[in-house]
C-alpha cells in the first residue's frame, strides 16, 4: 500500500500518473530483457564446457526466475499509484 497522494503542496495527480506509467514501462523492458537472457542465452550449448552444465544451466535459469518473481512487486507499486489516481477521480 502506498500511502502518498497527490497535494496542492505536493504532487499533481498527473505526477503520479507519469511516473506509474514510466515503471510500468522499465518493468516491460526489463521482463522483456529477463526472459529474451533466459531463452537465448541459457540453453545448453553454452553450458558445454563448464563443469557440470546441468547444475549450472539450472542455477542460471534459477537466478533469472528469481528476478522475474520481483518484477510482479514493481507491478504491485504500479497498480497502487493507479489506484491512488482512481480514488483522487483523475
Amino acid at each position: 500500500m502506498i500511502y502518498a497522494r497527490p497535494n496542492l503542496n505536493g504532487n499533481s495527480p498527473k505526477d503520479f500518473d507519469t511516473l506509474a506509467e514510466d515503471l510500468d514501462r522499465s518493468v516491460s523492458d526489463l521482463s522483456d530483457a529477463l526472459v529474451l537472457i533466459r531463452g537465448m542465452l541459457f540453453h545448453g550449448r553454452n553450458y558445454q564446457t563448464v563443469s557440470n552444465p546441468v547444475e549450472s544451466r539450472q542455477a542460471d535459469l534459477e537466478k533469472v526466475d528469481e528476478l522475474l518473481s520481483l518484477l510482479s512487486q514493481y507491478e504491485a507499486l504500479f497498480w497502487s499509484l493507479k489506484t491512488i489516481l482512481g480514488e483522487e477521480n483523475v
